[in-house]
């Protein structure tokens, strides 16, 4: 009997353990990416002022796939958040596609892309609909043989700021790393929905 209750003892701290690493992981990579920084409220100000210096942020967190998938839903979330108007959309979907690898950009025209996101822009204020927060799940390693570039999965939960079914977005994103050593997207979509644990 004193032997279960020790090995349930032993499984609850190493619950509990695992939740608190994992929520301490997703804390210090905002932070790392506000040390940069790169903070929500200031990136629409910082690309209008001096893009030059905020790519030169945005490419050390290439090095870092978890910082580059939690920034590409902070321009997300900014993007959907109802604020910008098109020339700030637009400046955010260019700093955007600054991380996407060729073949994602080859298979998304900017102008094409650009037109695509303000139709979508306008559907959501038309719906009163805006992405108010996000949670990031990953990464997924993806395996790769010897001679392919590493990749990774990262699955993205977009909380809206309705209750109805639509009150939550899930999305899929693909990273790579090129040659230079530095991740890309190299491609996203929608997925099903998932149920996480917190």
């Amino acid at each position: 009997m004193r032997k279960i209750i020790a090995i349930i003892i032993l499984i609850s701290l190493g619950v509990t353990f695992y939740f608190y690493i994992s929520n301490k992981m997703e804390q210090n990579t905002g932070k790392e990416i506000e040390s940069n920084g790169l903070v929500e409220g200031k990136i629409i100000s910082q690309a209008k002022a001096d893009y030059e210096e905020l790519l030169k942020k945005v490419r050390k967190l290439q090095v870092n796939p978890d910082q580059l998938a939690e920034f590409n839903c902070m321009i997300t979330k900014i993007l959907y958040s109802g604020k910008p108007d098109d020339e700030e959309a637009a400046l955010l979907l260019k700093l955007q596609r600054e991380y996407y690898s060729k073949q994602t950009l080859n298979n998304n025209p900017e102008d094409i892309h650009l037109e695509r996101l303000q139709k979508e822009l306008e559907e959501y204020k038309k719906a009163n609909y805006s992405i108010i927060g996000y949670k990031v799940i990953g990464p997924q390693f993806i395996e790769s043989e010897k001679d392919e570039r590493p990749m990774m999965i990262f699955n993205v939960i977009y909380y809206m700021n309705v209750t109805s079914d639509q009150g939550e977005v899930y999305k899929g994103y693909i990273f790579e790393q090129n040659k230079d050593k530095l991740w890309e997207l190299k491609g996203f979509g929608s997925i099903e929905g998932f149920p996480i644990i917190n």
